[in-house]
């Protein structure tokens, strides 16, 4: 068994236990795992090319996969822009604020969101399950 397939191996091995605590609560041990196992798929990567190390567990792991894209409407783009030079024509409509200001509303309800859960995650279960 090569070094990279090692690295690999221990990778997967990590991955119930990053998942253990990010659902008992310790999301900082959670968070260092997870960093854990996103670097060691770099450096299992890395000591495969340097020592040109192939095998079949890596070659299924790491399949290359080509994305295909796939119009669903027609003139549709993978890429919107949104306008609303049309509603401001044809209904005479202007935004209220800003979209800077619209983000930073948005941002304050979701942490105040997330924080009363976690203040409240005791009588709060059915959200946690």
């Amino acid at each position: 068994m090569t070094l990279a397939n090692k690295v690999t191996l221990l990778r997967i091995a990590l991955i119930p236990l990053c998942l253990i605590f990010l659902l008992a609560g310790f999301y900082g041990l959670a968070a260092v795992i997870f960093l854990l196992l996103s670097l060691s798929d770099a450096i299992d990567g890395y000591i495969a090319r340097k020592y040109n190390q192939v095998s079949e567990l890596g070659k299924m792991l790491d399949r290359k996969i080509t994305p295909t894209h796939i119009n669903i409407l027609e003139g549709s783009t993978l890429k919107r822009l949104p306008d609303i030079s049309k509603a401001s024509k044809l209904l005479g409509y202007s935004p209220k604020i800003t979209l800077k200001e619209g983000l930073e509303k948005t941002f304050d309800w979701y942490k105040k969101e997330i924080k009363w859960c976690i203040e409240n995650k005791s009588s709060n279960e059915y959200l946690w399950n």
